[in-house]
C-alpha cells in the first residue's frame, strides 16, 4: 500500500495554482491526488484564504479557535492559576 503524503500549506497552494494554470486533470495526475482532495483544498482556500490550507483547518475549527481566543483575552480568565477556583467555573 502506498504511504500517504502530507502536504504543507505552501505545497497545497502551489498545487491549486498549478491546476488553475495547467488544468486540474494534468495536475492531479502529476501529483497522484484524488479530485476530492483537490476540490477540498480549493474550497478551503476560497472560504478562508491561505489559512484554510493549514492542516485540520475548516471553517468550523476556525470559528472555534476565534471564539477561544476571544474568551482567553477577556478579563475573567479560565486558566488554572486564575483567582477563581476551578470548581466554581460555570463556563470557559
Amino acid at each position: 500500500m502506498k504511504e500517504r503524503k502530507k502536504y504543507s500549506k505552501e505545497e497545497k497552494l502551489r498545487i491549486v495554482q498549478e491546476a488553475a494554470e495547467q488544468g486540474v486533470k494534468v495536475t492531479l495526475d502529476k501529483y497522484g491526488l484524488y479530485p476530492a482532495t483537490y476540490y477540498d483544498w480549493k474550497r478551503k482556500l476560497q472560504a478562508m484564504g491561505e489559512k484554510g490550507l493549514e492542516w485540520g483547518m475548516t471553517p468550523s475549527t476556525s470559528r472555534r479557535y476565534a471564539g477561544w481566543r476571544s474568551r482567553t483575552n477577556s478579563s475573567s480568565s479560565c486558566w488554572p492559576n486564575s483567582s477563581r477556583r476551578a470548581s466554581s467555573r460555570t463556563s470557559c
